[in-house]
């Protein structure tokens, strides 16, 4: 059994020695340059193609250096006037320009990786002599280089600096007839976000691809439940489908059942009533690419966030809505001095604010202006919890309780709703108290989403 155990670890040993390290591996990816005496080039390694604006360059035979930081999917450089890290001697080097790679370096501990760069003079019509130099350093969320391989690596590097082909894969697909390769797909994002790339790094590589993603309600679900945030499902939906005319308004036939805004929205109403939170939201998402112009997608979708406890994105959707016109409407319950609650609808809008009850008498309808000194009441009485909105109208104090989504509240006096409504309750409560303000000074609802 020892000898076993003793050839076993030495097996693990072996295998572990075989395996690269990812320094390796990049170094393998990015072959590096070897410059002699006058920075001549003795062995040329791989070229790179510079992408974003900001890198600058000193003088390959200067004890300076400009370094660029690139994080969170921006490229952070020192000011040319920072002498202290630039020198005197300092050039912008523009997009497009090819660059050898003369060193590169990975710091797991500080999950950073750098590149030292210097101009490809012959590869840019110049001579051979490599002149510019410039360090740009890769910083990476906190952890993420201990699970990561090359190629996530190059992934990110790719949004600065994209490794030259030669245009040879263009040229042999033109020779074949083949058409460029499929886009970026569902599956390469997730990998992107599992891997805890930046939500700014994923939007910059939709951004920069040949996308070929799945829109359905399905793909959207999958997606979501992967851990893919709505900033990055917002931006997969509004990507056009493969070969759609610049310029022409998005359209979606990979949900079934939905290929225009009504039946979006119709679809999307259906799921939110029966408390299918995700399906709502990837169905009003793709109504609000259809029509980014209508209120009614961005209040649903803040109404779907709102049954999945999800407190900022409903916020987010609902300014939305106002600011495309609005209006919202959120059922509720108007307390009254006797007898049981009186249930109806709080409609609030850039113009007028206005409570109608289920039986069409409309208690007000008033600007926003007109309404004082919003205050949430949170309190519990004899073991039971409220979350009361008080709206000053015309001198009366109103009082107003929210009915949540999915949760079943009992109706006496006032709504009894179990925790999970209380908290739904308290988000609207909270939201309307600071828009009512907002649209009264005329900071919310007055652009388009």
């Amino acid at each position: 059994m020892l000898l076993a155990q003793l050839l076993c670890g030495v097996s693990v040993a072996a295998q572990n020695a075989s395996e690269p390290s990812l320094a390796d591996q990049v170094k393998h990816q990015y072959k590096l340059t070897m410059l002699g005496a006058d920075s001549n080039i003795i062995e040329a390694g791989s070229v790179l193609v510079i992408q974003t604006e900001g890198i600058l360059g000193v003088p390959q035979g200067s004890a300076d250096l400009c370094p660029s930081t690139y994080k969170d999917g921006a490229l952070q450089t020192p000011s040319v006037d920072d002498k202290a890290h630039c020198g005197k001697n300092v050039r912008k080097l523009n997009i497009g320009e090819k660059v050898y790679v003369l060193k590169t370096d990975v710091d797991s501990k500080k999950d950073r990786v750098s590149l030292l760069i210097v101009e490809c003079g012959s590869c840019n019509g110049a001579t051979q002599l490599a002149s510019y130099k410039s360090p740009i350093i890769f910083q990476f969320p906190n952890g993420y280089l201990a699970g990561a391989d090359a190629g996530q690596i190059e992934d990110v590097i790719s949004q600065v600096l994209r490794i030259d082909d030669g245009g040879k894969v263009a040229e042999q697909q033109a020779q074949s007839g083949q058409s460029s390769p499929a886009g970026l797909t569902n599956e390469e994002v997730i990998k992107l976000v599992q891997a805890k790339l930046p939500d700014s790094v994923v939007l910059a590589k939709i951004k920069s691809s040949n996308c070929d993603f799945d829109t359905s309600p399905d793909a959207l679900i999958k997606l979501k439940r992967a851990g893919v945030s709505d900033a990055v499902l917002q931006a997969i939906v509004e990507v056009p489908p493969p070969n759609q005319p610049e310029g022409a308004e998005t359209v979606n036939p990979g949900v079934t059942g939905c290929s225009d805004y009504a039946s979006c929205i119709s679809k999307g109403k259906t799921a939110l009533d029966s408390s299918q939170w995700e399906e709502a939201i990837a169905v009003f998402q793709a109504a609000s690419t259809l029509d980014k112009k209508k209120p009614d997608a961005w209040a649903a979708m803040g109404n779907a966030h709102l049954g999945a406890g999800r407190k900022e994105e409903a916020a987010a959707m609902w300014d939305k809505a106002l600011a495309a016109g609005g209006p919202l409407t959120f059922a509720a319950c108007h307390g009254r001095s006797f007898g049981p609650c009186e249930m109806g609808n709080l409609v609030l809008g850039p113009k007028n604010v206005s409570f109608a009850s289920s039986d069409g008498r409309q208690l007000f309808e008033v600007p926003p202006s007109q309404i004082n000194s919003p205050n949430i009441h949170n309190v519990n009485i004899m073991s039971t919890h409220y979350v009361h909105l008080t709206l000053k109208v015309g001198g009366k104090s109103l009082t107003f309780q929210f009915v949540p989504f999915g949760v079943f509240c009992e109706t006496k006096l006032s709504l009894r709703c179990p925790e999970e409504g209380i908290a739904q309750e308290l988000i609207v409560s909270n939201y309307i108290s600071q828009a009512i303000p907002k649209l009264a000074a005329g900071t919310l609802g007055s652009s388009p989403p």
